[in-house]
């Protein structure tokens, strides 16, 4: 490949011109003593040969023997990871040798670090590292060889995080409560931690949470990964309030009473009823009632129902004083105690639906077990040398 080689040789006396030979390969004319020789790719070793000439003939040639070497030849694949990180260090490439190479000659992309004139480097990324092409050539004292390129993608670690949107108060026992933030550059995935308790799994931007009836107060975080590593998590404290205990309700004569002392809300059939907020309720219709706490936001379970029947009875009961009942609500037992008269008495415990569930007769006072009853209202009819006495009791 090399061209414009001079070569001469002394005058030659009686020469009237000059005849030149070249090695396989080289090319180039003169009839002076001298040439300018052209050594092609494919040129090789051998002589330059040059003599007089007249019109008598030839003189004796003279010879130089030439050797010619080759380039090296080209650089084959490079092997090594294509896709590294910034800050990588120690990353291995290498090339097959190459032919009629006495060195290598080695280029690295933008912030990228190593050395080497063998075949063989070991190369750093670094933090402001950009993608581009590891390329070799081999190189002797001819020149170089043509040279082979590796294109390498230079990644980076997952920026930080940025806030998280989502309800940063929750109730113990609320489900799928919605977080998210906003995409993060370079994340393949992204890792959540939650507080104790809570539940839920996302590998994306968003997730749904669960909070556990026994959920603490914590904190939601979430960070950007991707084969490069992470970067600066994003923090939402979290505040988990309890789950209010769920109330119970008795009856006490013409009201209901809760034994919560705040944040009742009383319920009938069509919802909550409305003002009705304080600790007892006071009923003016028969139905089912029912209270539900709500301490800091948060809703206990619904208390128990009861059933509130008022018929025109009641007008009459208040007026009969013959026959003391108690408790009233009662849970297991019942005292009957007749004020004016130790006559033996019958009473009847009636269902409402009419039927007679319990007889007997007592004088002065009795102990009535009521415990296998179901909670509800029940009827006591007592017949007292007055009448029929009427009773109304709560068994809860």
């Amino acid at each position: 490949g090399q061209s414009s080689v001079n070569y001469s040789v002394p005058a030659i006396a009686n020469a009237t011109s000059y005849s030149w030979t070249l090695p396989n390969g080289a090319a180039g004319a003169s009839n002076t003593g001298n040439i300018s020789v052209d050594f092609s790719p494919s040129a090789s070793s051998g002589n330059i040969t040059v003599k007089g000439t007249n019109a008598c003939g030839q003189g004796n040639a003279a010879t130089l023997a030439v050797s010619v070497n080759p380039l090296p030849a080209a650089a084959g694949a490079i092997s090594g990871s294509n896709t590294v990180c910034q800050g990588q260090s120690s990353v291995n490439y290498t090339v097959p040798a190459i032919a009629n190479a006495t060195s290598y000659i080695w280029t690295l992309p933008s912030g990228t670090f190593g050395a080497s004139n063998k075949r063989n480097i070991s190369v750093s990324f670094g933090p402001t590292s950009a993608s581009g092409s590891i390329t070799v050539k081999g190189l002797n004292a001819c020149g170089e060889g043509a040279a082979r390129s590796l294109a390498v993608t230079v990644n980076s670690v997952p920026s930080a995080a940025g806030s998280i949107s989502g309800s940063n108060t929750v109730c113990q026992g609320q489900s799928s409560v919605s977080y998210s933030v906003s995409a993060i550059p370079g994340a393949t995935s992204y890792v959540w931690s939650l507080p104790p308790g809570a539940l839920g799994y996302s590998d994306d931007r968003n997730i749904s949470v669960d909070y556990g009836t026994s959920a603490k107060s914590g904190s939601i975080t979430v960070k950007a990964t991707n084969t490069c590593g992470e970067d600066k998590e994003s923090i939402l404290p979290i505040s988990v309030f309890e789950k209010p205990p769920t109330p119970v309700i008795i009856l006490t004569d013409n009201s209901l009473e809760s034994d919560a002392a705040v944040g009742n809300q009383w319920f009938d059939r069509n919802g909550p009823i409305p003002g009705a907020t304080g600790q007892s309720y006071v009923f003016t219709r028969s139905g089912n009632y029912y209270a539900i706490i709500t301490i800091s936001g948060c809703k206990s379970e619904p208390s128990n129902t009861i059933e509130v029947i008022i018929t025109q009875l009641e007008n009459e009961w208040n007026k009969i004083t013959t026959t003391k009942i108690y408790p009233n609500p009662a849970a297991n037992t019942l005292y009957m105690e007749n004020r004016i008269s130790d006559d033996p008495v019958d009473y009847r415990i009636i269902h409402l639906s009419g039927n007679i569930l319990y007889s007997g007769k007592f004088a002065g006072n009795t102990t009535v077990d009521i415990g296998q009853l179901g909670n509800g209202i029940y009827l006591i009819a007592i017949d007292t040398d007055n009448g029929t006495e009427m009773w109304k009791i709560f068994k809860k």
